[in-house]
């Protein structure tokens, strides 16, 4: 074996980003293990959240404009990842690169999510009127990005916040028919 690990004749591949679709049948204590991490990035998640928008934590200075923006390297430091942890010890649990990854929940979740544009107020109306028929409507948001794909977030004043919950991270019970992205098999593969 050489230095890095690899036999002679043997290559690294790097993949790209991707998504796929498998079926988990976890025993019991597999399955507690995973529920308790997938809790713990709910928590992290939905306090980082609460924190930039309530209490505004977690932003740079104020730009020419008087905007504040969310500082994403703070985000994934590993002191922001010990203060959550010291609010709440289930956030332990969790595999540091699944928060404070390149594809952790903060790097590509909260950062997408920040990228989204708001609703416009005929949006908003819209939306009122078909609730009080009892139709659903929903509007497909595009996040701004650059040329090259890379998000641009919208300042906090002109974000909406989104937290997660159990509708929109899935618990064992479920998981079965959960389709894992990138990040959720990082913390499969940490598992191991």
């Amino acid at each position: 074996m050489t230095a890095t690990g690899l036999r002679p004749g043997e290559k690294y591949y790097q993949i790209p980003n991707y998504t796929m679709k498998c079926r988990l049948y976890p025993n019991k204590t597999a399955a507690a293990t995973i529920d308790r991490i997938i809790f713990g990035v709910q928590l992290a998640y939905n306090h980082t959240v609460y924190e930039i928008f309530n209490n505004h934590f977690y932003l740079k200075e104020p730009d020419k404009n008087g905007e504040h923006y969310v500082d994403f390297r703070h985000l994934k430091s590993k002191e922001h990842r010990q203060h959550l942890i010291s609010i709440d010890p289930r956030i332990g649990n969790v595999p540091s690169s699944a928060l404070t990854g390149h594809n952790g929940v903060f790097n590509s979740d909260l950062k997408r999510a920040m990228s989204l544009p708001p609703d416009t107020s005929e949006q908003k109306n819209l939306k009122k009127v078909l609730r009080a028929q009892g139709k659903k409507c929903s509007f497909k948001k595009t996040p701004r990005t650059t040329k090259n794909g890379a998000l641009i977030p919208f300042p906090v004043e002109k974000s909406v916040p989104s937290f997660y919950n159990r509708k929109k991270l899935v618990g064992v019970t479920h998981i079965r028919k959960f389709v894992l992205r990138y990040r959720l098999v990082t913390i499969i593969m940490c598992l191991k």
